[in-house]
């Protein structure tokens, strides 16, 4: 090579990939980015669940969205409903409220108190 080249890769190391391509040894490893990323935006938590209608619901924090929902199941367990309404319950609870998280859980810890 001349003065001032790089020296070549050795053989073993095959040839250099282009810029913004993956190896194939990375597609082996990487299995839950690829898949990610071949999904659009926030399809993933829908794929988990089954398919709800719940626009209030789905805008709070998930901590928020866990608490709220624990004291709906709650209140579930307490009259002695179904777990599958418990999405319906709290997007209930949520749009009697206009999506105010504070006071859907007071109205929803209200409904659990009245029964205790």
């Amino acid at each position: 090579p001349p003065p001032g080249a790089p020296p070549p890769a050795p053989p073993s190391l095959g040839p250099p990939s282009a810029p913004g391509q993956s190896t194939s040894k990375a597609n082996k490893f990487n299995k839950m980015g690829s898949a990610a990323s071949s999904d659009a935006p926030g399809a993933a938590p829908a794929a988990s669940a089954p398919a709800r209608d719940t626009p209030f619901l789905d805008r709070l924090p998930p901590l928020r969205r866990a608490q709220f929902l624990q004291i709906i199941l709650r209140r579930i367990k307490a009259t002695g409903g179904s777990e599958a309404g418990k999405f319906a319950m709290a997007e209930e609870c949520l749009t009697r409220t206009n999506g105010d998280y504070e006071q859907a859980f007071a109205y929803a810890k209200s409904l659990d108190n009245s029964n205790a």
